[in-house]
């Protein structure tokens, strides 16, 4: 039995009564569109970005329409982007599950009159117009420097610990290269550096039994944010700890972490400003669409920082879920 690519379709007409139109348009021409392909369906960790692309289509009247395979399979990507060509978009954004997959799609497109941009990861290679990202190095090092800060005047060597993933992921290699290159001569020491599964449960429980083992340790620098994830009890461990005094600075800041600032279980989080990087994109491809320059070809933006100074004006930045 042969199993066809099922993915799902959205289209944002630029009057839609989403924005408090009152009815609906009839579907955009395919040649006006602008398709974003995200990486999987129903992600909230796209949440942000979609809202700040529909918006900005909606503000500057560019059909916009979001897609995105049902599995995170770099396969699936391909199919959509095919069919994008095929249908004939004027436009395409995506947020790539696989660089070395995707190029020669994104060429295709690229070949067919489409104008195609890349935000959150890159396919450098490929001849797609610009890139809108954060290094994920550059994370791991903001989170390093926001601990350092945060330690600074603490009794040397600053004993800290590291909470990292298990499974091969060039995001928390790259963190963890930024953070290791802040804290080299510095007065703080890694004493620990903790690899857990994908789980909150897990890294919270991981936080909580190895602040245990090393009762003088005074930080945590938790590169990937599943302890804050979930139930608010994940972050049990971690709240009891920066009671005792201990300095906690998490990356990601994905809407449920925020919670974790606002009561005070975290100094600060450091992470990727999801609708920023979609709506600068949006706008680029929009530029380009009306006859203006493509913007540079990487636009790096600087990670964000979540601290109890920041927190009212970020948190309504982001959808919750």
């Amino acid at each position: 039995m042969k199993t066809g690519v099922v993915f799902v379709l959205v289209v944002v007409s630029a009057l839609a009564p989403l924005y408090g139109g009152g009815r609906t348009e009839a579907p955009a021409q395919p040649s006006q569109t602008i398709a974003v392909v995200a990486r999987i369906l129903d992600d909230p960790l796209y949440a942000d970005a979609r809202r700040a692309a529909e918006a900005a289509a909606h503000e500057l009247e560019m059909p916009l329409l979001w897609t995105a395979p049902l599995r995170a399979e770099a396969a699936e990507q391909i199919s959509i982007v095919e069919q994008m060509i095929e249908t004939g978009v004027a436009a395409i954004l995506i947020s790539p599950l696989d660089a070395t997959a995707l190029h020669a799609v994104i060429d295709r497109a690229v070949d067919a009159g489409i104008a195609v941009a890349t935000f959150e990861l890159d396919v450098p290679q490929s001849r797609r117009l610009f890139y809108v990202g954060t290094s994920q190095r550059r994370v791991g090092e903001v989170a390093a420097e926001q601990l350092l800060q945060r330690t600074r005047g603490m009794r040397a060597p600053v004993d800290v610990a590291i909470l990292t993933g298990t499974e091969s992921s060039f995001t928390l290699e790259e963190r963890l290269t930024g953070a290791q290159q802040a804290l080299a001569q510095t007065n703080v020491r890694i004493v620990s550096r903790v690899e857990v599964p994908t789980d909150p449960q897990q890294a919270a429980d991981a936080v909580t039994s190895h602040s245990e083992l090393y009762p003088g340790l005074d930080g945590w620098l938790i590169l990937q944010g599943y302890p804050l994830l979930g139930d608010p009890l994940y972050s049990g461990g971690v709240r009891r700890f920066r009671d005792r005094g201990g300095v906690v600075v998490a990356a990601d800041s994905f809407y449920p972490m925020l919670q974790a600032v606002s009561d005070g279980a975290v100094d600060a989080l450091v992470g990727i400003d999801m609708a920023t990087l979609a709506d600068r994109a949006v706008r680029g491809l929009i530029e380009v669409l009306r006859g203006d320059e493509a913007p540079a070809r990487a636009e790096m933006l600087e990670p964000e920082v979540v601290d109890p100074g920041t927190l009212p004006l970020i948190q309504g930045t982001k959808a919750p879920w």
